[in-house]
């Protein structure tokens, strides 16, 4: 009969004060550990509980003024309206490259933080030298 009782008991009840109980790595309200009063949450902060930030394509913040006012840096006069997509896409694809190659920089520095300096090395690396920032 015991053995069908304990089957049916949790492990750790919330209000049990007694250390004959097997850990569990739950605390006194039965949450998790560590975790505080609010039990299992998206982090810190007064917020709803489990509200995560959706991610949209980041891409699209490129504004057509702003592809154009590159386009005028360059020297281009007109522009035909497939060149803005082309232009975000020839974008995306460079800045991938470029993160890319200053993550293996970072982490043969066995370091977690980007610097400035990953960057450069990246783009010198590209056979894009860059200057102005500080080695």
């Amino acid at each position: 009969m015991d053995a069908i009782q304990s089957q049916n008991m949790p492990l750790a009840p919330a209000n049990n004060n007694n250390n004959n109980t097997p850990h569990t790595g739950q605390g006194k309200a039965g949450y998790g550990v560590g975790k505080g009063k609010r039990g299992l949450g998206m982090g810190k902060g007064k917020g709803a509980l489990g509200f995560k930030k959706r991610y949209r394509d980041n891409i699209l913040s490129v504004t057509k003024p702003s592809i154009r006012r590159l386009a005028r840096r360059g020297g281009i006069k007109r522009i035909s309206s497939m060149m803005y997509d082309e232009s975000r896409f020839v974008l995306k694809e460079f800045l991938t490259d470029v993160m890319r190659a200053t993550v293996v920089h970072t982490d043969h520095a066995n370091r977690r933080t980007v610097t400035a300096k990953d960057v450069v090395r990246a783009m010198s690396s590209r056979g894009r030298t860059i200057y102005g920032f500080d080695m």
